[in-house]
């Protein structure tokens, strides 16, 4: 915590006013949504494979996303799941990407999440 208290004397944890555990709970959401949309699942991660020559970044495909709309999302997921610092390197960017992705699978899926319940 040294280097945040220079600008942060008083700060004692991370979770500043519990930003992180908010970004969580939106990572948690978006986790949810991408899962409704998919049969309960996210597609596997797999460098290497043969569906990475086509799929960037070696995620095989969502079922039924031909606007790429539920691969960008998860593209910004696997971002904020693996900087691991649940926004704290880069917080209104963060927020931003998971405010974003959340939002554009709402809009555009609207419909399926209503029949997914």
């Amino acid at each position: 915590l040294s280097p945040c208290q220079e600008c942060h004397p008083r700060l004692k944890t991370f979770n500043r006013n519990n930003f992180q555990k908010s970004v969580y709970e939106k990572w948690i959401k978006l986790g949810e949504l991408l899962r409704s949309l998919n049969n309960g699942k996210l597609p596997s991660f797999k460098p290497g494979d043969k569906c990475a020559i086509c799929h960037r970044g070696g995620t095989l495909p969502f079922e039924n996303d031909p606007e790429l709309i539920l691969e960008n999302a998860y593209t910004n997921y696997k971002l904020i799941k693996n900087d691991r610092s649940w926004g704290i390197h880069n917080p209104k960017y963060v927020l931003k990407l998971l405010d974003d992705s959340i939002s554009s699978i709402e809009r555009n899926y609207k419909e399926k999440l209503k029949k997914a319940g």
